[in-house]
């Protein structure tokens, strides 16, 4: 019987074998060591992903990928390579899983769906790992594309004959993302570890100028900040879009919408992924330059005008729409249209909705001749309203326009002159008058009830210095951001007011004071992230806050808002961006009395009310020749005559 034997086969050899039984597989396989890391990368993988076997060895895996930073697979890998235990998904059990891994891979070619992803654990020179899989359908698979095979098995634990030259310690892939986006590798320190190329187009910094820089280089915000991701998410809060500004090379603001992810596998590591938002800029200033127009024509118009969407849900509303409907605050987007507005029919007194009709139908609807408007609390307004469709460019129907018309010409500019009497006209946020018939609603509810209130007087630092630098358009435009910044940060049942040039007051109903505090530091942590671009520069600007609790205690509106801006001048004593709460009894006592004196001071100087008073130093002990020595005091007359 003739007998077989056996080569032995060499390690290199074996490792050539293994790559191309791997290759053969009709699935995806990829390998990772326990810092995602991949080892393994299959002709699969290439031909599904577009990413060949060179580009991805030594590269981490979620750095390929970054739309799958904090999701689910993410996860399932990190725990997996923790746990030892695998995790299988299939299509007819987990298929938006699924779809989305899929659909975060997937840029190469391949022609059918996925229908199992695995993650099994290994372990290989006393090191752990884990191994990826991905299966198509059950059906003979299709490879359009004859690629060159080149897999190659990295060593999870390379030997000093390993060549591993090229492979950068980042474990960072540059040159594989898309060049929609901008990369950036950083550690926890905010140093950068790894760009892409399309950093250094946006930036104009070259890779080497960039690699152990700080983050603060191209974001300034970030100089001395302790959490870079919630840093950049706040600060990207502040502007339109989510915008984040960076700064280029020559000093040029660069806007970026910025995505923070930390890798969870390595937990040392941040990667930010940069939109450049700069080519829609222009089309953001137009639509700007557009809303404010639209903003200035609403508050000068008698009508009430409201925008709603397809829904009948309010999208805008202008001031004299909000008199009409004895709202006092206008967060009231979003609401229903039918919360708001109750129209009826004279004649029949049934209930009428023209914008109902318009929503349904898509044609303008006009109210009957006997409309009558009802609001809790009022007499019946007799109105004209009418309702008209918006289209968008594809002639969809996008919502409609309620223009509601006092038929009365004394009663609609009576309305107006309502509306302007309480209210800023630069800001649209009430005035100082309308917040002093308010704190005094606010006493009356504090004596019949337990509940407390807070107000907060606000101090604008830096104002006059914009103003008189820049110009009053630019301290207008500034004032109007402020109190859109002012507005965001409370809720929508929260009274802002605008009681001064540069000052604001912000009254909290039903507000403990440690609610009060931390509305107070949000808002200042808001302002010292905030700038302002005025032109070619960015405008800062600073904030004092004051407190007042208002209780049973509190005797009228004025002493709140004195107490109020009394604390507001404590703070802004003890440095920029500070807020001060409850100023101490005996020193807000001593205040008062100084601002008590100070217009009797004004007026004796203005009326000759001072005189010199002469008094002599008398010795403690007898001296035999009297007094020597005087002293010269300047003192004050009384309204009756006497020195005080």
């Amino acid at each position: 019987m003739a007998t077989s034997t056996v080569t032995p086969i060499s390690h290199a050899s074996s490792i050539e074998l293994a790559g191309a039984v791997v290759d053969t597989q009709n699935h995806g396989l990829v390998a990772l060591d326990q810092t995602g890391m991949i080892l393994l990368w299959n002709d699969w993988m290439q031909t599904w992903t577009g990413i060949n076997c060179s580009q991805a060895l030594g590269k981490n895996f979620l750095n390929l990928f970054p739309n799958l930073y904090s999701s689910d697979y993410a996860s399932a890998i990190t725990e997996v390579s923790s746990s030892g235990q695998g995790l299988t998904w299939y299509i007819d059990r987990e298929p938006e899983l699924i779809d989305a891994i899929e659909a975060a891979l997937a840029f190469g070619y391949r022609t059918l769906p996925l229908s199992r992803i695995a993650i099994s654990p290994f372990t290989l020179s006393s090191q752990s790992g884990c191994l990826l899989e991905f299966s198509e359908a059950p059906f003979n698979t299709l490879l359009a594309d004859s690629v060159p095979r080149e897999t190659v098995v990295k060593d999870i634990n390379p030997g000093p004959q390993d060549n591993t030259e090229g492979l950068p310690d980042a474990a960072f892939s540059a040159s594989l993302l898309t060049e929609a986006f901008g990369v950036i590798s950083a550690d926890t320190e905010g140093l950068i570890c790894a760009v892409n190329h399309r950093i250094t187009e946006l930036s104009g910094y070259s890779e080497e100028q960039l690699i152990g820089q700080a983050l603060s280089l191209l974001f300034p915000s970030l100089q001395g900040c302790d959490d870079i991701r919630r840093n950049l998410e706040q600060t990207s809060r502040l502007h339109q879009d989510n915008v984040c500004e960076a700064i280029d090379c020559n000093g040029k603001t660069l806007p970026l919408k910025v995505s923070v992810f930390h890798n969870p596998l390595q937990d040392n590591t941040l990667t930010l992924v940069c939109e450049d938002f700069s080519h829609q800029q222009g089309n953001q200033d137009a639509v700007l330059a557009q809303r404010e127009l639209l903003a200035a024509i609403y508050g000068e118009v008698a009508d009430g005008i409201i925008l709603l969407d397809a829904q009948g849900l309010v999208e805008h509303i202008n001031p004299i729409a909000l008199e009409m409907l004895g709202l006092r605050v206008s967060k009231v987007e979003g609401s229903p249209i039918d919360d708001l507005v109750m129209l009826t029919s004279g004649e029949e007194g049934r209930t009428i909705r023209p914008h109902q009709e318009v929503l349904s139908r898509g044609t303008s609807c006009q109210s009957p001749d006997q409309t009558f408007l009802h609001i809790t609390g009022r007499p019946a307004l007799q109105v004209a309203a009418s309702a008209s469709p918006l289209r968008d460019r594809q002639n969809h129907l996008s919502g409609c326009v309620l223009i509601l018309r006092i038929t009365s010409q004394a009663h609609r500019e009576s309305v107006k002159l309502a509306w302007h009497v309480n209210h800023d006209p630069l800001t649209q946020l009430p005035n100082r008058h309308f917040l002093e018939g308010e704190l005094t609603r606010a006493i009356d509810i504090t004596q019949s009830t337990s509940q407390k209130h807070v107000l907060l007087y606000l101090d604008l630092y830096n104002f006059s210095l914009v103003n008189d630098t820049c110009g009053k358009a630019a301290g207008d435009a500034l004032l109007k951001q402020c109190a859109i910044l002012f507005q965001q940060a409370t809720t929508d049942d929260t009274l802002v007011a605008r009681i001064g040039n540069d000052e604001f007051a912000i009254l909290l109903l039903d507000c403990p004071l440690d609610d009060g505090k931390v509305i107070a530091d949000n808002i200042i942590t808001t302002i010292k992230r905030f700038s302002f671009p005025w032109g070619e520069r960015r405008l800062k600007i600073g904030i004092s806050i004051g407190g007042e609790v208002i209780d049973r205690e509190s005797s009228s509106d004025i002493d709140v808002l004195v107490t109020a801006a009394f604390s507001c001048a404590a703070a802004r004593e003890s440095g920029r961006n500070r807020a001060f709460f409850q100023y101490q009894r005996e020193k807000l006592y001593e205040r008062k009395q100084v601002a008590e004196w100070e217009p009797r001071i004004t007026d004796a100087l203005d009326h000759d009310g001072f005189c010199l008073h002469y008094q002599p130093i008398v010795p403690t002990r007898e001296v035999e020749h009297g007094y020597r020595h005087y002293e010269a005091l300047i003192r004050m007359i009384d309204s009756k005559g006497g020195l005080i």
